[in-house]
């Protein structure tokens, strides 16, 4: 097993490369949105795990967002895979924030991805959405937060 280290300006963040590849019938799968090949390609219960891909490593989940392909999302979310599954650092919702895919999301948050987490590298969702200037998931994300502080103050208000 090989670690690297990786030093950035914001921080510095320690992963291991010992990822397994991503197998090819996989990416295939992934291209045209099959969902029983992708899921059979990962054996089903490799469905939890990271795989590397250039560089990098990715969970199932932050796959098919990275693919733009909404049925294996779909379906991997009814199979409840990890939502919060990080691999390479990033969560599936900060894939969601980078690549613009509102959607998914609020799939995601729906499915109860914390919007909260913040990566080792000190940034979150809402931050990718700002770095990669997707306005309409910043703007999504600011909301949430907005009502996430109108609830509490209502339950202070509310605890007399």
């Amino acid at each position: 097993m090989r670690i690297a280290l990786s030093l950035s300006p914001l921080c510095i963040s320690l992963y291991s490369s010992a990822q397994t590849p991503i197998p090819q019938n996989a990416l295939l799968a992934l291209k045209s949105d099959n969902v029983i090949a992708f899921t059979d390609a990962l054996n089903h219960d490799g469905l939890a795990s990271c795989y590397s891909y250039k560089n990098s490593s990715y969970s199932s989940l932050a796959m098919s967002i990275k693919a733009g392909v909404t049925d294996t999302f779909k379906a991997l979310l009814e199979t409840r895979v990890d939502v919060e599954k990080a691999c390479s650092n990033k969560f599936p919702l900060m894939y969601a924030a980078k690549h613009g895919q509102l959607e998914k999301a609020q799939l995601l948050i729906k499915a109860s991805a914390d919007l909260t987490y913040i990566n080792n590298k000190g940034c979150s969702a809402k931050d990718y959405s700002k770095k990669y200037k997707q306005k309409e998931i910043y703007l999504y994300f600011k909301s949430l937060e907005a009502s996430d502080k109108s609830a509490s103050n209502t339950d202070k208000f509310l605890d007399w």
